[in-house]
């Protein structure tokens, strides 16, 4: 089991636009039905171990513009800025498929946030759940599966696509932790049984 993640390098910025860029990413995401809105935002100085600086839960959910204010204030040289929401996956609970929430982590890493990581992770790194979310690889093929795991994965490729768009990224990468290709193991995945 292997995080998915996607990467996105904002074109050259000044630290107005890299927190528009974020804002924007976010407006991407195909919120959950269930629990839509920002969950959370946390602000990290930084390296991902240290303590958040910076720390609030909405319930209720909040607005993006809300959660992004709330947020700006705490842009640095060595912060991390994080915002939680969730969208709407299929998920096998042991005995059937059901869609619910799943959460979505995106985190807009300053140039001096852990020595300089954002040059390997992108300035937005947007962390997506587990790849058995895409994958289904405990699962056994079936019809059900096939278009459970079609779903999932085009959700993948809608956020992929329309949140580096949204922030006029200059590239993006979706990547899970094991580096190895995502796309070969999508593509393996639906291929049908011989």
């Amino acid at each position: 089991m292997d995080r998915v993640f996607l990467s996105i390098w904002l074109p050259p910025h000044n630290p107005e636009t890299a927190v528009n860029g974020f804002a924007e990413s976010l407006q991407a995401l195909p919120q959950s039905k269930s629990r839509p809105g920002v969950q959370s935002v946390r602000a990290l100085p930084l390296d991902w171990a240290e303590s958040a600086a910076f720390e609030e839960f909405f319930p209720n959910g909040a607005e993006i513009d809300h959660a992004v204010e709330i947020l700006r204030e705490f842009w640095k040289e060595d912060y991390a800025l994080e915002a939680e929401l969730h969208w709407d996956l299929w998920q096998h609970t042991g005995s059937e498929w059901q869609l619910r929430p799943s959460p979505v982590t995106f985190s807009l890493l300053a140039t001096g946030f852990a020595e300089g990581q954002q040059a390997d992770q992108g300035d937005i790194l947007v962390a997506l759940g587990f790849d058995y979310l895409f994958l289904a690889d405990e699962q056994p093929w079936n019809e059900e599966t096939r278009k459970r795991v079609q779903y999932n994965i085009g959700m993948l490729i809608q956020l992929s696509n329309a949140a580096p768009q949204r922030a006029h990224a200059a590239r993006r990468r979706l990547w899970t932790e094991d580096e190895v290709d995502l796309a070969q193991k999508l593509a393996l995945r639906l291929q049908p049984v011989q």
